[in-house]
């Protein structure tokens, strides 16, 4: 409704006919115990109200050695979704 508060700001959304998806790419300044735990909190609410949420974590900061990595995990992640 107009009197939500926005619970997260995604770093990538898709509006799909069936479902909305949220994807968070996580880097290292989630790393820390207490904005991870901020960030379950955001996704369990927008899972709660029947969104996807995709997590891409990125955190150890090893892409950064190997960029193929964020392109595996993203297919791996949106595969499901881009599945039938």
């Amino acid at each position: 409704t107009d009197n939500d508060i926005p619970i997260a700001t995604a770093d990538f959304y898709y509006k799909q006919v069936r479902n909305e998806i949220y994807i968070f790419v996580d880097g290292p300044p989630h790393a820390s115990d207490h904005v991870q735990k901020e960030d379950k909190e955001k996704r369990n609410k927008l899972e709660s109200k029947g969104f996807s949420v995709i997590q891409l974590d990125f955190i150890d900061g090893k892409y950064r050695q190997d960029p193929n990595l964020i392109k595996n995990e993203v297919l791996i992640k949106l595969k499901p979704y881009l599945e039938g």
